[in-house]
C-alpha cells in the first residue's frame, strides 16, 4: 500500500441510509483533475449497506478513503465534527451524499487559493462558489462571473440557496458544531468566520440533488428545535447589527418558539442569546407572540422532540474510524 501522503483537500460526506447515492459521489471524485485529496465518509448508524459499499469503493480507489462508522444514529452535528477531526487536508469541502463535484472543481479551488498572496491568506476563511441542479444554477445575489473578495458574512447573509464552501481546515477544527440535537444549522459555525474574507468564484462547481430519500432539511415539521434555538443564539452575536428590524423580530420570535419545543429553560435561553443588550428587550416583547405560535405548533401536532432521542443516542453510541485506502 505504501506510505501515507497527507492530501491537500479533505472531501467529507456525512450520510444516513444513503448507500444508493454514494456511488455517484465516488464517481465524481474519481473524475477530479486535481488528485491530492482524501474522501472521508461518516456513516450515521445506517441500517442499509453503506459500510460494505464504502469498503468496496475504497478497494478500487486511487485516493485515500476513510470510513467513520457510528453504531447508531447520533446526528449530523456529531458526524460533521467527527469528519473534521479525521480530516488531514489543508482544506475541507462538504460533498453530501446527494451532491457531486464537477471534474474541475478541486483544481479551480486550489488555483484560486494559490492566486491569493501568501502573506494575505490568514485574512480568508477559504473560498466559495455556485451550485446547480438539473434545473439550472441556484441563483444568488452574488456575481456569476470572475472572482471577488468579500466578507464571508456578506455572502452568508445574502444566501437564497446552497453554495459550495471550500474552507480552511484549521478554522473548522477550532470551531466545532454544537452537539445538542441531531442537527444544528451549519450557519452556527459559518457565522463565526463571517468577519474573515472569502474569495467568491462566480462558477458552478457542485451539483445538488434535492428530494432524495432520508435527506435532512427544515420542513413543515418542528424538528431539531434545540439545534435551531442554539444556532440563532450563537449567530446572533455576529449578525445582530447587520440585519433589518423586522428580520431581527422574526429571529427573536423563532428563538423563543424553538426554545419552548427544545425544552430549553428560560434561564438557559437567556444565556444562549448573544445579541446586543437592546435585543434582550426584543425577546421580552415578542415572547407572548412566540408562546402563542408554540402552542399552535403543539396543537397541530407538528412538534418532534428530536433532542430527547439525541440525548439517549449519544450515551449509547460508539464510533470507529478506519482508513480503508492509501495513496499507492
Amino acid at each position: 500500500m505504501g506510505s501515507y501522503t497527507y492530501p491537500r483537500v479533505s472531501v467529507v460526506t456525512p450520510t444516513w441510509n444513503r448507500a444508493a447515492y454514494l456511488g455517484r459521489v465516488w464517481s465524481s471524485l474519481t473524475a477530479q483533475s486535481f488528485r491530492s485529496f482524501e474522501w472521508i465518509v461518516a456513516n450515521d448508524g445506517s441500517d442499509d449497506n453503506t459500510v460494505d459499499l464504502v469498503k468496496e469503493l475504497a478497494a478500487k480507489s486511487d485516493f485515500p478513503v476513510t470510513l467513520i462508522n457510528a453504531s447508531e444514529r447520533v446526528g449530523k452535528s456529531r458526524m460533521d465534527n467527527e469528519l473534521v477531526k479525521a480530516a488531514c487536508g489543508e482544506f475541507i469541502i462538504w460533498c453530501d451524499s446527494d451532491d457531486t463535484l464537477y471534474p474541475h472543481a478541486l483544481t479551480t479551488f486550489i488555483e484560486a487559493w494559490e492566486a491569493i498572496p501568501h502573506e494575505s491568506r490568514d485574512a480568508y476563511m477559504g473560498l466559495t462558489a455556485l451550485c446547480d441542479t438539473k434545473d439550472g444554477v441556484l441563483v444568488q445575489e452574488m456575481p456569476t462571473d470572475g472572482s471577488h473578495d468579500v466578507l464571508f458574512n456578506a455572502v452568508i447573509l445574502k444566501l437564497k440557496n446552497d453554495i459550495v464552501i471550500f474552507s480552511r481546515t484549521l478554522l473548522l477544527k477550532a470551531t466545532p458544531f454544537l452537539e445538542v440535537d441531531f442537527l444544528i444549522p451549519e450557519t452556527s459555525v459559518w457565522y463565526a468566520f463571517g468577519k474573515l474574507k472569502t474569495r467568491w468564484l462566480g462558477q458552478v462547481l457542485q451539483r445538488k440533488q434535492y428530494g432524495e430519500a432520508h435527506a435532512l432539511s427544515f420542513t413543515g415539521r418542528m424538528a431539531y428545535n434545540r439545534g435551531r434555538a442554539h444556532a440563532i443564539g450563537l449567530s446572533n452575536r455576529y449578525v445582530g447589527d447587520t440585519i433589518g428590524h423586522w428580520q431581527s423580530v422574526k429571529r427573536s420570535i423563532n428563538f423563543v418558539r424553538y426554545c419552548v419545543h427544545g425544552d430549553i429553560a428560560p434561564a438557559a435561553a437567556w444565556r444562549i442569546w448573544k445579541g446586543h443588550p437592546l435585543s434582550y428587550l426584543t425577546i421580552i416583547m415578542v415572547a407572548p407572540v412566540a408562546l402563542l405560535l408554540a402552542a399552535r405548533d403543539r396543537y397541530r401536532g407538528v412538534v418532534q422532540k428530536t433532542h430527547l432521542d439525541f440525548e439517549r443516542a449519544k450515551q449509547r453510541v460508539t464510533i470507529s474510524v478506519e482508513r480503508l485506502a492509501r495513496d499507492q
